[in-house]
């Protein structure tokens, strides 16, 4: 029994001593923290375009579902790949748009 006595004695005394010490700590004043600038590199111009085609290209990043294309649809798209070739390339895309007022 005088063991569970001095566990109980010493437990009281960790508990009182804690909570003198809350106390003595609500009664400073907390020091004002100046929040700090972090500066991070800036990426290369197309860096990030370059490593989401490395993405694509190893196929790290893939679905395992399938979408597969409906023949009608496969068909068109074919249809419109073939008759691209009726037209030269242009030397030079010219936008023929208008900017909005």
């Amino acid at each position: 029994m005088p063991a569970l006595h001095q566990c109980l004695v010493g437990c009281i005394c960790v508990w009182m001593a804690t909570g003198a010490y809350a106390q003595d700590a609500k009664n400073q004043e907390t020091p004002k923290v100046q929040p700090q600038t972090v500066w991070l590199p800036q990426p290369k111009v197309g860096e990030a375009t370059q490593k989401l085609l490395e993405l694509q290209g190893r196929g790290t990043l893939a679905s395992d579902r399938q979408y597969p294309m409906p023949a009608a649809v496969a068909e068109r798209v074919y249809k419109r790949y073939v008759d691209s070739f009726a037209h030269p390339i242009p030397e030079k895309l010219d936008s023929t748009l208008e900017a909005q007022k």
